[in-house]
């Protein structure tokens, strides 16, 4: 067990919502903060199977920061599954275990280190930087429950904030962007993609890119690279599935309808009982002496795994996202496919920005960034610079400023749709379009593009 373990204060409860708060002030903070965390994987995404991960765990350190004037303070609401209470008592509890010690073994959930780990990379941010501006930070423990979400946003510190980051999951997500919406607060969701409940919001930040962004990367790929190629999407009928091939479909027609040049492509839906058995098996559509791609909207491990396992020579595969993180998916199966697939994180190690950070890190933290580490410090450092630059009026600065971090870019566009009440377009919300494209080939990940 990390002595660091031993210092970390209890952020106090809220009457009856049972929520956690304190408020906090930084400008260039000298406060530390001794952690430790899960331990990344720099140079690309985090990855599971054939792929290492450290997986370490902590609780940290808080530091109470003075509050200072309102009107020279930017109030940043935070909300994360801290689940300090139960957190303290695994804590203590692995720290009187030997062996819980010896091990490192706190048993926090996992979605508690995540928020951890980007509570400090945000702290760190703001510690390092140069910035004069005065944030009071409002941290509120969701406690990874929606009930006391759902009380949360009655209290009135969140109503007094410029902006809120947070939550973590996607039915705690959609309450406070409906609160953020309903008090025209700007609402930062770090972790959450889900598009189901972004409906006419101009105050919701996506810095986590939809499922539109990952596609939009392969289909760039695809075009930039194999036109000429026979070109599959391969999907089934669940809604998750055929809702992002639909999506490429609607890409390659767009493109067939405006160029000279026409894309070859099949649609096919595996599982649709309407249509004969030999024209929803993929075999069917690999040509044997052309180059075959297959981009397969497929989320289901096992489904995945039996069509991989049949890939053969000349075929091009993209995957979803979460491939490379799928506990069920074979390894060699992908290495075998060398199959390609999207993510918006990837450090380069070889910067010395990145060292640098790291090395500072360690130094404050007593431990290495973990790829939440990487967003929450990416983060603040982008909104950092829309603070300085645009002060109170800072919402004009996400269409109009783009980051490249040490691990995460930011490059957020309206999505603009049409009004459900006049037909008139309307921003939906505000997304993220930065994305990486990688390939696992040789055993290894590497970066395409």
């Amino acid at each position: 067990m990390r002595n660091s373990l031993l210092f970390f204060l209890i952020i106090f409860v809220i009457a009856d919502a049972n929520a956690q708060a304190i408020q906090q002030h930084n400008s260039r903070s000298s406060s530390s903060f001794q952690n430790s965390s899960p331990t990344d994987r720099p140079g690309g995404p985090q990855n599971s199977g054939g792929f290492s991960r450290d997986t370490t765990k902590r609780l940290p350190t808080v530091a109470s920061i003075p509050k200072v004037s309102p009107d020279s303070t930017i109030r940043v609401g935070l909300i994360l599954p801290f689940e300090a209470q139960s957190s303290s008592d695994k804590l203590y509890s692995s720290m009187s275990d030997k062996e819980g010690a010896k091990n490192d073994n706190t048993g926090l959930r996992e979605a508690t280190t995540e928020a951890l780990d980007f509570y400090e990379g945000l702290k760190y941010a703001l510690n390092t930087s140069t910035s004069k501006l005065k944030i009071s930070f409002y941290v509120f423990d969701s406690q990874n429950s929606d009930s006391l979400v759902q009380e949360l946003v009655k209290d009135d510190s969140l109503k007094a904030c410029d902006i809120i980051i947070g939550p973590t999951t996607p039915n705690q997500a959609k309450t406070v962007a409906a609160f953020c919406k309903k008090y025209k607060i700007i609402n930062v969701q770090p972790f959450v993609a889900s598009k189901s409940f972004s409906t006419e919001n101009p105050y919701l930040v996506r810095f986590m890119p939809t499922i539109d962004a990952h596609l939009q990367k392969e289909y760039e790929m695809v075009i930039d690279s194999f036109s000429d190629a026979n070109i599959i999407v391969y999907t089934t009928k669940r809604e998750r599935d055929l809702s992002a091939a639909r999506q490429l479909d609607t890409l390659f027609k767009s493109y067939n309808d405006i160029n000279t040049h026409k894309l070859r492509y099949t649609f096919i839906n595996s599982t649709d009982s309407t249509i004969p058995a030999p024209k929803r098996s993929l075999s069917t559509y690999i040509l044997p002496k052309e180059q075959n791609v297959v981009l397969m909207t497929c989320y289901d491990e096992p489904v995945v795994n039996s069509q991989l396992r049949t890939i053969k020579e000349n075929t091009i595969v993209f995957g979803m996202p979460t491939w490379i993180d799928a506990e069920q998916i074979r390894v060699d199966y992908l290495n075998k496919s060398e199959a390609y697939f999207t993510d918006n994180y990837y450090v380069d190690t070889s910067k010395s920005a990145v060292t640098d950070f790291v090395a500072g890190y360690i130094a404050a933290y007593n431990q290495k960034p973990s790829r939440y580490s990487y967003l929450g410090y990416d983060a603040m450092r982008y909104l950092s610079v829309i603070f300085d630059k645009y002060g109170k009026g800072f919402d004009k600065g996400f269409d109009n400023e783009s980051y490249d971090g040490l691990g995460f870019s930011f490059h957020i566009s309206p999505m603009i749709r049409s009004s459900k009440a006049s037909g008139e377009p309307v921003i939906n919300y505000y997304a993220n379009t930065a994305m990486h494209l990688f390939q696992v080939s040789d055993y290894k990940v590497w970066l395409i593009k």
